[in-house]
């Protein structure tokens, strides 16, 4: 094993903190995808920041966003859907590249019709930037995504919404191809949502980039309206796309032959301000997350963060997170936005464990995500699953364990418990945390968290 990186707290008083400040230059956090940076390579010790760490408030500032807008569009055609076969597919567990990789495939030039498999298979996002690809070449060929497998995640409506647009598609050998049969593309009409789990995100977007370069006017039936879809319509429609929203009922999009390119703001990811914010909460601190106001939380989250004790109050142009009475024991569900935030629901596990009574957390977007909770009963906690539902008893007192995160959000809440167990911990799967978070483990050193980021020998 080789040197890490310490971190310790400085005495700094309530002052702004730069992504990645408080860090030694001895070794920086390695990037995803590198090979210091690949699944086997890093392992993070924390330990359990002091008394006066927690109880001083500190500033965390996150990229600042911009309002969003929509342009209008022609009204929709009046076609039938196109009748196409659904097909379910089960995404295997990621296959992170080998450390002893000495090379990496390059970024795809405009004409790339493939993605590489080495990076197609450890991402969620593999069926979207595919879409991409044949809605511009007129044929992709690429992986089936991994990604977080906490449960059986399907690309159905991806597929569905390529054959919707006229594109011919099959899977073999854990491979997808798709291509147009002709030159000619018709206005599509296809729908992205479940019967039972609501609207697929990454399928809404994966139709909204194949109809941005359709001519006429496509519909998508039953969209997400997640913050990263509108955003992403925003997107599109400042570049020539026309957008129109039809509520949460309908999203109508004119594509045209020509998106011209420009410089769009990224908003601050909301999911990381709330992992921050619960931070706080775990360790009874105080954080300021500067340039996120309260109004950038869905409604769900700070309804369930108020019920648990966690207070958001506007100050200064961002939002400073409070526990003044202590974490109480809730009952919540997670649900589309603007309800609560499956990806928050890990992070959030982990917090309850020290609010006194007993909670309960019903995950209502995927059939289960409980991949934390074997990890966390390691740390002490009483924490138990059936089916959809999870149990929490509290408080807990947390010990310090070794532990693995077997995707993003369970990693973050490893952290998260570490960060109030007594003792150093050892939480390995780092790699996962990257690629959820641009700098998440550095904001929590600069916060006052003693993180230490190791090498480990293959």
């Amino acid at each position: 094993m080789g040197g890490g990186a310490g971190v310790r707290r400085r005495d700094r008083g309530d002052q702004a903190v730069q992504p990645g400040a408080g860090l030694p230059a001895r070794r920086p956090v390695p990037p995803t995808g590198s090979p210091s940076g690949s699944p086997a390579a890093t392992r993070c010790t924390v330990r359990r920041p002091s008394r006066a760490a927690r109880t001083s408030p500190c500033t965390c500032t996150l990229p600042r966003s911009s309002p969003t807008s929509r342009s209008p569009s022609p009204a929709p055609p009046r076609s039938s859907t196109p009748a196409c076969a659904r097909r379910s597919f089960t995404a295997p567990a990621p296959e992170p590249p080998s450390p002893r990789a000495s090379s990496r495939p390059g970024p795809p030039t405009p004409t790339s019709r493939s993605s590489p498999d080495g990076l197609g298979r450890c991402i969620r996002t593999t069926a979207v930037i595919a879409a991409a690809l044949l809605a511009r070449s007129g044929k992709v060929t690429f992986p089936l995504p991994g990604g977080d497998a906490f449960c059986a995640r399907y690309i159905d409506l991806h597929l569905a919404a390529m054959e919707a647009a006229g594109a011919d598609a099959e899977v073999n050998r854990g491979r997808v191809r798709a291509r147009f049969p002709g030159t000619k593309r018709l206005p599509f009409i296809t729908n992205v949502s479940t019967k039972k789990w609501g609207p697929s995100l990454g399928a809404t977007v994966t139709a909204m980039l194949l109809a941005a370069r359709t001519p006429g006017t496509s519909s998508i039936l039953g969209p997400s309206i997640e913050p990263e879809v509108t955003v992403s319509a925003d997107l599109l429609a400042r570049s020539g796309v026309g957008i129109t929203w039809q509520g949460a009922d309908a999203l109508h999009v004119t594509g045209t032959d020509h998106i011209a390119g420009g410089v769009f703001p990224v908003p601050s990811d909301r999911l990381e301000a709330a992992t921050l914010a619960l931070a706080a909460a775990i360790t009874g601190g105080t954080v300021h997350l500067d340039a996120f106001p309260p109004c950038g939380f869905p409604p769900g989250l700070v309804s369930v963060f108020a019920d648990t004790g966690i207070l958001l109050t506007a100050e200064r142009g961002g939002t400073t997170v409070t526990v003044p009475a202590g974490l109480h024991a809730t009952e919540m569900a997670t649900g589309p936005h603007p309800g609560y935030p499956t990806d928050v629901q890990p992070q959030l596990t982990a917090v309850l464990t020290q609010a006194a009574g007993t909670s309960r957390i019903e995950e209502r977007i995927y059939s289960r995500r409980d991949t934390h909770l074997a990890a966390l009963r390691k740390f002490g906690a009483v924490v138990n699953a059936e089916g959809q539902l999870i149990t929490v008893e509290g408080p807990s007192g947390l010990a310090a364990a070794d532990v693995a995160g077997e995707d993003i959000r369970a990693a973050t809440a490893l952290v998260l418990a570490a960060l109030a167990a007594e003792g150093t911990s050892t939480i390995r799967g780092m790699y996962h945390l990257r690629r959820g978070y641009g700098d998440l483990l550095p904001k929590l050193a600069a916060l006052g968290a003693s993180l230490t980021i190791d090498q480990e020998m293959p």
